[in-house]
Protein backbone atom coordinates (compact mmCIF):
# COMPACT_ATOMS: atom_id res chain seq x y z
CA UNK A 1 0.00 0.00 0.00
CA UNK A 2 1.39 2.97 -1.04
CA UNK A 3 0.39 6.38 1.15
CA UNK A 4 0.92 9.75 0.15
CA UNK A 5 3.26 12.06 2.23
CA UNK A 6 2.21 16.03 2.58
CA UNK A 7 4.85 18.32 3.77
CA UNK A 8 4.67 22.07 3.79
CA UNK A 9 7.61 24.28 4.51
CA UNK A 10 6.91 27.03 6.13
CA UNK A 11 9.74 29.71 5.47
CA UNK A 12 10.36 32.29 3.73
CA UNK A 13 8.57 36.09 4.06
CA UNK A 14 5.54 35.20 4.09
CA UNK A 15 5.94 32.91 6.62
CA UNK A 16 7.65 35.59 9.26
CA UNK A 17 5.00 37.75 9.94
CA UNK A 18 1.03 37.70 10.74
CA UNK A 19 -0.14 38.47 7.09
CA UNK A 20 -2.89 40.62 8.55
CA UNK A 21 -0.86 42.66 11.29
CA UNK A 22 1.96 43.11 8.76
CA UNK A 23 -0.61 44.83 6.14
CA UNK A 24 -2.17 47.42 8.85
CA UNK A 25 1.42 48.08 9.65
CA UNK A 26 2.40 48.97 6.27
CA UNK A 27 -0.79 50.93 6.07
CA UNK A 28 -0.21 53.03 8.92
CA UNK A 29 3.75 53.84 7.59
CA UNK A 30 1.95 54.72 3.65
CA UNK A 31 -0.82 57.19 5.91
CA UNK A 32 1.88 58.31 8.05
CA UNK A 33 4.27 59.35 4.40
CA UNK A 34 0.95 60.68 2.70
CA UNK A 35 0.45 63.14 5.68
CA UNK A 36 4.15 64.07 5.78
CA UNK A 37 4.21 64.58 1.79
CA UNK A 38 1.06 66.26 2.03
CA UNK A 39 2.66 68.60 4.64
CA UNK A 40 5.65 69.17 3.19
CA UNK A 41 3.74 69.90 -0.72
CA UNK A 42 1.54 72.34 0.70
CA UNK A 43 4.11 74.44 2.79
CA UNK A 44 6.35 74.13 -0.42
CA UNK A 45 3.50 75.84 -2.38
CA UNK A 46 2.84 78.69 0.54
CA UNK A 47 6.56 79.91 0.32
CA UNK A 48 6.19 80.00 -3.53
CA UNK A 49 3.40 81.77 -3.06
CA UNK A 50 5.17 84.29 -0.63
CA UNK A 51 3.37 83.40 2.34
CA UNK A 52 6.01 81.43 3.75
CA UNK A 53 7.32 81.77 7.51
CA UNK A 54 3.71 83.46 8.54
CA UNK A 55 1.24 82.04 10.46
CA UNK A 56 -0.72 79.82 7.70
CA UNK A 57 3.03 78.26 6.74
CA UNK A 58 3.44 77.10 10.45
CA UNK A 59 -0.13 75.85 11.09
CA UNK A 60 0.05 73.38 8.06
CA UNK A 61 0.13 69.75 9.51
CA UNK A 62 -0.24 66.21 8.16
CA UNK A 63 -0.99 63.64 10.98
CA UNK A 64 -2.94 60.19 11.00
CA UNK A 65 -4.03 60.75 14.85
CA UNK A 66 -6.68 62.78 16.53
CA UNK A 67 -6.20 65.95 18.19
CA UNK A 68 -6.60 63.71 21.30
CA UNK A 69 -3.94 61.38 20.48
CA UNK A 70 -5.71 58.33 19.23
CA UNK A 71 -4.28 56.64 16.31
CA UNK A 72 -6.26 56.41 13.24
CA UNK A 73 -5.92 52.99 11.20
CA UNK A 74 -7.28 54.36 7.75
CA UNK A 75 -7.37 58.15 7.42
CA UNK A 76 -4.60 60.92 6.92
CA UNK A 77 -5.63 64.18 7.21
CA UNK A 78 -3.58 67.10 6.04
CA UNK A 79 -4.83 70.66 7.83
CA UNK A 80 -4.48 74.34 8.60
CA UNK A 81 -4.68 74.21 12.17
CA UNK A 82 -3.55 77.77 13.27
CA UNK A 83 -6.47 79.73 15.19
CA UNK A 84 -5.85 84.19 14.46
CA UNK A 85 -6.96 86.45 16.85
CA UNK A 86 -9.34 89.32 15.73
CA UNK A 87 -7.75 92.66 15.88
CA UNK A 88 -9.56 94.15 19.09
CA UNK A 89 -10.31 90.96 20.84
CA UNK A 90 -12.97 88.64 20.22
CA UNK A 91 -13.44 84.68 19.94
CA UNK A 92 -10.22 83.33 17.77
CA UNK A 93 -10.95 81.59 14.44
CA UNK A 94 -9.38 79.74 11.72
CA UNK A 95 -9.11 82.83 8.59
CA UNK A 96 -7.14 81.09 6.50
CA UNK A 97 -10.20 80.08 3.34
CA UNK A 98 -9.09 83.14 1.73
CA UNK A 99 -5.49 82.01 1.10
CA UNK A 100 -6.94 78.75 0.01
CA UNK A 101 -9.65 79.81 -1.87
CA UNK A 102 -7.34 82.11 -4.05
CA UNK A 103 -4.63 79.70 -4.49
CA UNK A 104 -5.75 76.49 -3.60
CA UNK A 105 -3.03 74.73 -2.06
CA UNK A 106 -4.89 71.80 -0.40
CA UNK A 107 -6.58 70.96 -3.70
CA UNK A 108 -3.41 70.80 -5.81
CA UNK A 109 -2.05 68.63 -3.23
CA UNK A 110 -4.81 66.72 -3.33
CA UNK A 111 -4.81 65.68 -6.90
CA UNK A 112 -1.09 64.94 -6.10
CA UNK A 113 -1.82 62.56 -3.92
CA UNK A 114 -4.79 60.60 -5.93
CA UNK A 115 -2.26 60.08 -8.87
CA UNK A 116 -0.02 58.47 -6.77
CA UNK A 117 -2.29 56.65 -5.02
CA UNK A 118 -1.76 53.22 -7.67
CA UNK A 119 2.22 53.63 -6.25
CA UNK A 120 1.84 53.35 -2.90
CA UNK A 121 -0.85 50.91 -3.42
CA UNK A 122 1.87 48.39 -4.05
CA UNK A 123 3.23 49.49 -0.83
CA UNK A 124 0.77 47.92 1.49
CA UNK A 125 1.92 44.16 0.67
CA UNK A 126 5.76 44.80 1.00
CA UNK A 127 7.04 41.93 3.02
CA UNK A 128 4.54 39.47 2.47
CA UNK A 129 5.43 38.36 -0.50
Amino acid sequence: MVRAVTTIDATGPFFQYDPVKRYSQNQIEMLEAFAKEGEQDIQAQVAAAGYGGGHFYEGVVGRVHSLGGKQWKATAVISQTHVYPWPGGGAKEYRGGKLESRHGFFRKTKTRLNRSRAVNKAELTKGLN
